[in-house]
Parts: structure tokens; C-alpha cells; sequence
């Protein structure tokens, strides 16, 4: 009778605890952040109402002004915030620290079902709740960036937890979910390769379908010639990525070599246009990176005995080895658009999630190793240094080579093949042992 007490007390400690970590976590930023909104300090939040303004009085929303940053990204945000405009700025602020705060808290929660579903075959509290702080208490850095911010990295993150959690069952909403992600950044993009190469054909033609369709919608409300000239514009502010100047009729995207971009690549093209490099090293670069990390995977996926190109059709996917290596291939493809994108972002970190989520799910389910832990450890470095008493010529120079981006691709890298290893014949896991009883 104590025996078949104390695991389910033991359950309870860790739910509770875990959800308590959560609570703290949360309220803790909420706290910081409405101090920063008392002092007028509204982040990003100004350069949306502005847009919200101008799509209303159908005005050209990618307008440069002084002293604010330039709206880049399709007009469905920006007509989604016009009914913010009734409210106060403070007001209308307050209401973006809670959609911040909603999404992230819902991106973690799915996460930590799905991991602990793909890995255990079903919803485990015990395993997703503290999935989900853990991921949580890692990420607080760039958390509290996204929520001073005011930024929609939050809403990317909570659309790409929805994909993965819908993907198997309801194809359809996922692809909604990351269309949606689409028309709020382009971020999402990256993965439409992906879906064809892993023959996830519902989940690709619901994107592009769900892209297409919300990109078009602001036409019922601007009409169809102003919201074909937006599109133009946020679409032709994209070559400004590595051309380095815009368009009068281009949105103002950031440039690649701009110091706020912390990804590997931006900080190989500050490298080159230091040196001299010519223009085609640093693409030649992050390829020959991407390569060798394409062989990588290979050679893990070959020494462990798992499919590599040869999958079946989606439906068979559902089953273990492959739900599980798409769990595990989201997180290190997460990883490589951090590591290898043009314009990564301090608060963009949040997408850490994805690798920590699979490293902590494998940490709470008992399947820890040294390679593992030494990628969970490369993960938090990579989300919180460098800390100010490091110094600012030693930050700087961290920054500038794009050592974040380089932290989170070696260590997305190591969880990933850490977990594939889990998979190999020779593993006696949960997951492995599950296969062979499907056998």
C-alpha cells in the first residue's frame, strides 16, 4: 500500500512544483514589465500602433520615422491591432504584455505535451508540467527580452508549438498555425523544404494555402489595390537583407551585417565586410556550415541504424521511429534557423525552446547523458551570456562574431543526436522498446 502511495505522491510534488515554478516565473516578469510600462517605456509595441494607424487611415504603414523602429512584415498584424487603437497607449501596451504572456505560457504547455506524448506514446503531467517550467527557467532571459520588447516572437513561438502538436492528427490547423506565423514573420518559411523532403504533404499544402489566404485577407478591410501595394512593399523590403540599402518602396528590413543579428551567419558577414572578404565567402560559408551539419546528421542517423531520406507516407509516421525523429529534427532545425538566419534577434532566443524541451524531456524521463547535458549547458549559455559584468568589449566582441547563433547550433546539435542515439537497436529506452513491441 506505501509503495503505490509514494510515486503518486511523488507525482503530485513534481506537478505541483512545477506549475508553482511556472507561476513564479510569469509573475515575476509580468511584474518588471508593467514597472517599464509605468515609466513609458513601450518597446516595440509603438512601431505596431503606428502601423495599426496608418493601415486604418490607409496610409503607408512601412513609413521610416526617427526615433522608431520601421514595421517590415505583411499588413494582417498590423489590421489585427487597428481595434487597440481605441484604447490608450498605456492600455493598448497592457494588452500586448498579456498576449505576449499568453502565447509563451501556451507555447511552453504544448511543448511539454507534445514532447512527452511523441516520446511516452501518451499525456503525462508528471512529464510535460515540468517539461514546460524547466524550458521555462532556462529561456528567462530572452523571455524577459520578448516581454520588454513587446515583440510578436511570442506568437511565432506559439504557432510553431501548435504545428508540432497538431501535426500528426489535425494537419490542417497546424498549417493554419505556421501560415499564420508566416504573416507575422517569415521565419516559418525555412520549413516548407522540410515538409517535402519528410513527404508531410497535408501539413506543406495547409501552409501554403493558410499563407496565401491570410495574406490576402487585409483586402477585405483595405481593399484589394492597398493591400496589394502592402505585400509589394514587405515583400521588397527582403532584398535589403543583402543588398544593405532599401527601396523608397520597400520596407526597411535589417541588414545582414546589422549588430543586433546575433545568428552565426550576420556575424560571418560583419566578419567579411571587416576583412574585405569578397561577397560570395559568407554564403559559401553558412553553406559549407548547413553541408557539414547535413553530413552530421547522416553520419548519426546511419551509425545509429534510423531512416535518413527513406520515410514513409505520412500516415505511417504516426508510429515509432518517425513520430519521434520529427520531434527530434523540428528542435535541430529550430536550432540551424536560429544559428544560420539573417536577422536573429535577442528576444528571437525564445525559439530555444524547441531543443530545450526535447533536452529536458529526455532529462525528466531518465535518459540524461554527457553529450546531453553538455548541449543543455551550451543552450543556456547561448540564451544568457554574455551578463554585463563580463564586460563591454568582451560582449561586444561575443556579439559580433555571432557566437549565440554558433552556441545554439552545437547545441541543438548535441540534444539532437543525444536523443537520436536513444532510437539505435541497441538502445533499452522507452521509445526503442516500444518500437520493437510494435514489431
Amino acid at each position: 500500500m506505501l509503495a503505490s502511495v509514494q510515486p503518486s505522491l511523488k507525482r503530485r510534488v513534481i506537478v505541483l512544483g512545477s506549475a508553482l515554478a511556472l507561476a513564479v516565473l510569469f509573475a515575476t516578469l509580468l511584474v518588471d514589465e508593467n514597472h517599464q510600462i509605468n515609466q513609458h517605456r513601450y518597446g516595440g509595441f509603438l512601431t505596431y500602433h503606428y502601423a495599426a494607424a496608418a493601415v486604418e487611415s490607409r496610409r503607408n504603414p512601412y513609413a521610416h520615422e526617427r526615433g522608431r523602429y520601421s514595421y517590415i512584415y505583411p499588413p494582417l498584424f498590423a489590421c489585427l491591432l487597428t481595434p487597440l487603437l481605441r484604447l490608450s497607449i498605456d492600455q493598448g501596451v497592457r494588452v500586448m504584455m498579456a498576449l505576449d504572456a499568453a502565447c509563451i505560457l501556451g507555447a511552453l504547455l504544448l511543448l511539454g505535451i507534445a514532447m512527452s506524448r511523441r516520446l511516452t506514446g501518451r499525456l503525462r503531467a508528471e512529464l510535460a508540467l515540468p517539461v514546460a517550467a524547466s524550458t521555462g527557467l532556462l529561456l528567462a532571459v530572452p523571455i524577459h527580452s520578448e516581454f520588454h520588447g513587446l515583440e510578436t516572437n511570442s506568437i511565432v513561438l506559439l504557432c510553431f508549438a501548435a504545428a508540432l502538436f497538431f501535426a500528426d492528427t489535425v494537419p490542417l490547423i497546424g498549417g493554419i498555425a505556421l501560415g499564420f506565423a508566416i504573416n507575422v514573420k517569415y521565419l516559418p518559411l525555412a520549413l516548407l523544404p522540410y515538409f517535402a523532403l519528410r513527404r508531410r504533404w497535408a501539413l506543406l499544402v495547409c501552409t501554403l494555402s493558410a499563407t496565401c489566404g491570410l495574406a490576402i485577407l487585409p483586402a477585405f478591410f483595405v481593399g484589394w489595390s492597398t493591400n496589394h501595394r502592402y505585400l509589394s512593399t514587405a515583400l521588397g523590403g527582403l532584398t535589403n537583407l543583402t543588398s544593405g540599402s532599401s527601396a523608397p518602396r520597400e520596407a526597411e528590413v535589417p541588414v545582414l551585417t546589422q549588430l543586433t543579428s546575433l545568428s552565426l551567419t550576420s556575424g560571418l558577414a560583419r566578419l567579411g565586410s571587416a576583412h574585405g572578404w569578397p561577397k560570395v565567402a559568407v554564403p559559401v560559408s553558412v553553406a559549407m556550415v548547413a553541408m557539414a551539419t547535413v553530413l552530421l546528421a547522416w553520419s548519426v542517423y546511419r551509425k545509429n541504424r534510423l531512416p535518413f531520406l527513406k520515410w514513409p507516407g505520412e500516415s505511417s509516421q504516426r508510429n515509432v521511429p518517425f513520430r519521434l525523429l520529427f520531434a527530434f529534427e523540428w528542435a535541430w532545425l529550430t536550432g540551424m534557423i536560429l544559428a544560420l538566419g539573417p536577422n536573429t534577434q535577442d528576444r528571437l532566443l525564445i525559439l530555444v525552446a524547441f531543443p530545450a524541451s526535447l533536452f529536458f524531456s529526455l532529462i525528466w524521463s531518465g535518459q540524461g547523458s554527457i553529450r546531453l547535458i553538455a548541449g543543455g549547458i551550451i543552450l543556456f549559455c547561448a540564451v544568457t551570456l554574455p551578463v554585463s559584468a563580463m564586460g563591454y568589449a568582451f560582449s561586444h566582441s561575443w556579439r559580433e562574431v555571432g557566437t549565440p547563433g554558433l552556441l545554439v547550433l552545437v547545441g541543438s546539435t548535441l540534444v539532437v543526436t543525444s536523443a537520436l542515439k536513444t532510437l539505435s537497436p541497441g538502445g533499452s529506452d522507452s521509445p526503442r522498446s516500444e518500437r520493437s513491441g510494435a514489431a
